[in-house]
Formats: C-alpha cells, sequence, structure tokens
C-alpha cells in the first residue's frame, strides 16, 4: 500500500510521542518494516514523500520495429531480439502488441511474363466493361479417406488421429464458377485427361453457361488449346487462357481449399466421398 507524505509525518510524530513501534501497527495497521525505512528517511533528510517513478523507455521502439519488418518480412524473433538487444519474449510481446502477425505467404512464380500478365487482365477489363459473364474453370484432386487434423484439447495434451499408410484413391473434381455461383461440377474416380475434359466442357458444361460468356482456362497439359477453342466458337462462347505461372488470376483456386476444409469434418457423414461434394455444392 502506498501512504501519503502527510500520514508518514504522522507516524513519525506519534513515535516520537512515546508510541512503539507495534502500538502504532496495532493501532493503524501500518508495517513495522514500513515505519522503520520512514525513521531511516527522516534521519537521512530523505524526503517522505513517495518517490516518482520512472518508467524505462522500452526496447522495442514501435516505429522502428514496423520499419524493420516492412524491409525484411523473412526476419525471425531472435533476429529482432539481438536488434534491438532485448529478450525473444520481448521481441514477442512487442510484435503482438503493435500487430505484426506471422502471415503465409502470397506465392508467385519467378516464371511468370508480367506484360502477358497485363494484356491478359486488359481483356478481362474490356470483357467486363462490355458487360461479358466471365466464368472460371478449374480442376481438383481429393483423396478419398480424408481425416480431421485438428481438434481440441486442453493445453499441453496432444491428441492423435489415424490414417492409412498406403496411398488412398483419388476423385478428381471439375467445376466451373460465374457471377459467385458454381456450375457444372462433376466428380470423376479416374484420371482427368484431355478426352474425358473435352467432352466434360462440351457436353455438360457449356450448356449450363450463359451464351456468349466468357471462359478463363489455365494451362493444365490436357487442356488442348486448338480443340478447346474449336468447341468454344462453334458454340458461341469465348475462350481466353490465363498467362502461364499465374493460378492467382483464377479465383476459383480458393474453392477446392474450402471445400477440402468442410470435407475433412463432413465427409464421414456421406456414404462416398463424392455424395460428401455433391452436397458441398449443392448447399453452397
Amino acid at each position: 500500500m502506498s501512504y501519503s507524505k502527510d500520514f508518514r509525518v504522522g507516524v513519525l510524530k506519534l513515535l516520537k510521542s512515546g508510541m512503539t513501534l507495534g502500538e502504532v501497527h496495532q493501532k493503524l495497521g501500518v508495517s513495522i518494516s514500513a515505519m522503520e525505512a520512514w525513521k531511516r528517511k527522516e534521519r537521512n533528510g530523505e524526503d517522505m514523500g513517495n518517490k516518482e517513478l520512472k518508467r524505462k523507455a522500452r526496447k522495442f521502439h514501435e516505429k522502428e520495429l514496423k520499419k524493420l519488418v516492412e524491409e525484411n518480412t523473412d526476419i525471425i524473433l531472435e533476429e529482432i531480439a539481438e536488434h534491438f538487444g532485448g529478450s525473444i519474449s520481448g521481441a514477442f510481446d512487442a510484435c503482438e502488441r503493435y500487430k505484426i502477425t506471422l502471415k503465409k505467404k502470397e506465392i508467385g512464380y519467378i516464371e511468370r511474363d508480367e506484360e502477358e500478365r497485363a494484356i491478359f487482365e486488359e481483356k478481362i477489363a474490356a470483357l467486363s466493361e462490355a458487360g461479358i459473364p466471365i466464368s472460371e474453370i478449374d480442376e481438383c484432386g481429393v483423396v478419398q479417406e480424408m481425416v480431421k487434423d485438428k481438434g481440441r484439447s486442453l493445453c499441453g495434451v496432444k491428441i492423435y488421429c489415424k490414417k492409412k499408410g498406403r496411398r488412398s484413391k483419388r476423385t478428381n473434381v471439375i467445376g466451373a464458377r460465374i457471377n459467385g455461383k458454381h456450375i457444372g461440377v462433376l466428380a470423376f474416380d479416374c484420371t482427368i485427361n484431355s478426352d474425358v475434359f473435352e467432352a466434360w466442357f462440351e457436353m455438360w458444361f457449356l450448356p449450363q453457361l450463359p451464351k456468349g460468356s466468357a471462359i478463363k482456362l489455365d494451362n493444365a497439359s490436357f487442356h488442348r488449346k486448338s480443340v478447346l477453342y474449336e468447341i468454344a466458337e462453334r458454340m458461341g462462347f469465348i475462350l481466353i487462357f490465363l498467362p502461364k505461372y499465374s493460378p492467382d488470376k483464377n479465383s476459383i483456386e480458393h474453392t477446392w481449399a474450402n471445400m477440402k476444409r468442410w470435407l475433412k469434418s463432413h465427409a464421414k457423414e456421406f456414404a462416398t466421398i463424392k455424395e460428401a461434394i455433391y452436397h458441398y455444392f449443392d448447399s453452397a
């Protein structure tokens, strides 16, 4: 407890009047060690008031830390601590305090052609300005035995799951998205090759697509451009291939990540992985 200067002076007056330390303690509840300290201060001519606390300057200065992280996004806590002459735990607390978080990097490919990407963006912008709907196509493989690899437990208690050591069979999915809606989703137990994809493209997907729409497609090896261009043109659609090494230009990629996350929790509720996949898209 912190006592005022006047209170401390009053206690010393009581002691000078003949009261013992024990009697003052019983009467006022002040500890004997505190009263002895006050008596020492008085003998030494020190001020009886509370000492003004001098706050120690933070080692991890906000502006300097943020600049350091901006200049080196790969920096680790040990390096931050060394730079500021602090501890690793101090570096961690500073990062939390200044909202500097560990993030997954957006991966880009060295081989991509920025000029080609710019031309692609101009084409997409022109189609959008013209009011032409743009769809996106992509494929994804799913193992037939999905295992939920995350769970909850008390702090410090490990949790376990089991899966087969042998490689599980895969179900392959082709799907498209247009105006935020998924269409043409179809799951196969076979490998997707050119024949399978072209049959899906012509007989299943295009009949569901509004006439005159544009279609974005990646450069997978089984996407035979000449054949797909011919089918699209014959049926009244515009086909645009993504720039090479540019999966970020096809936002349907996020669909598969969300689907797989859902399947890990819910696939066990269905008789087959296909049923689970179709249920996911029907309810999305």
